[in-house]
């Protein structure tokens, strides 16, 4: 299987920080956004991947409950939103995606995301509100790349021991996104989805695949 890396117009960062827990920063062309977490290892990169792989799963996944994903009915458009919410010692931040599903398209195209960050006070007034409109696999692409660098720098035990008492974040979904942005499913499931069945050794070059 070929895996190829490409220029990619955004960069996020997360490192492990012995004072705040973890800080880290999503960089676009005209813009940089720091933030903090007790625990992002866990709490909040978990949360990022669970959400984004419901925007791209078929609309049956959305309904049942397991993805942090819900549609909704604006304007006559049909609209799928997550959120990704974190609290820092009593501040708190909120990460709103919004993929607008009125148009139909197939599993392997990209979208337009749009993401709305914003940052609370101790008494939950808002500090700063920026929205984005983003490619999505460009955001996919910079969030995964930045999972990849925390497994290759600490492995999945090492991970999931700075995780503390957060859950790690779910490599499935991991996965299924790297599929989705490196356009390898097809290889990866080896044409036999029906069959419940993936090809494992194509799975591990997968997840060690420096984005």
């Amino acid at each position: 299987m070929e895996l190829k890396k490409r220029a990619c117009g955004i960069y996020m960062h997360l490192e492990k920080c012995e004072i705040c827990g973890q800080s880290g920063f999503l960089e676009l062309p005209d813009e940089r956004f720091e933030f903090i977490t007790t625990d992002g290892m866990g709490e909040f990169y978990g949360q990022l991947i669970h959400v984004m792989a419901g925007l791209i799963s078929l609309p049956q996944v959305h309904c049942d409950g397991h993805r942090k994903v819900e549609f909704r009915e604006i304007d006559n458009r049909r609209i799928l939103t997550g959120r990704v919410c974190w609290d820092y010692l009593g501040t708190y931040s909120i990460w709103d995606l919004t993929h607008d599903v009125t148009e139909s398209r197939s599993w392997h195209e990209d979208f337009q995301l749009q993401l709305e960050i914003e940052e609370l006070g101790y008494e939950r007034e808002v500090i700063t509100k920026r929205t984005l409109l983003l490619s999505f696999k460009e955001f996919c692409y910079a969030v995964l790349r930045c999972g990849t660098e925390l497994l290759r720098n600490y492995g999945i035990l090492g991970y999931t021991q700075m995780a503390e008492e957060y859950e790690d974040f779910n490599l499935r979904e991991f996965l299924e996104l790297k599929t989705y942005v490196l356009g390898v499913e097809d290889e990866v499931w080896c044409g036999m989805r029906v069959e419940c069945r993936s090809d494992l050794q194509k799975e591990l070059q997968l997840l060690l695949f420096e984005m």
